[in-house]
């Protein structure tokens, strides 16, 4: 993911990163990003780090679900169908199923 790399790279924090992210987000079509990318998930997490950052976008994304705006509405009802279904990956295992020591 572009986003973690570069914030890696400048040695920003993950709240420089969410708001990163979030910008981007608004601006661009949600079909053209993978949705590891979306959630700010990257290869090298542990399926709990993955998790915590899931439900940290799960709690960002389930409080804009009745917004004033209706774009962000709609946004919002988008990311928490990604959400569902990475958390789905998640319990199987598709991804980041192996814990780090």
């Amino acid at each position: 993911p572009v986003f973690h790399n570069l914030c890696v790279g400048i040695g920003a924090d993950m709240s420089t990163f969410t708001r990163l992210v979030d910008r981007f987000l608004m601006e661009h079509d949600l079909q053209e990003v993978p949705p590891d990318c979306l959630l700010g998930l990257y290869d090298g997490m542990t399926a709990r780090e993955a998790k915590t950052r899931v439900m940290e976008e799960y709690k960002k994304w389930n409080s804009r679900v009745t917004h004033s705006d209706a774009n962000i509405r709609a946004r919002a009802r988008r990311m928490l169908e990604i959400i569902s279904q990475v958390r789905a990956d998640l319990k199987t295992g598709k991804k980041y199923a192996a814990e780090q020591a």
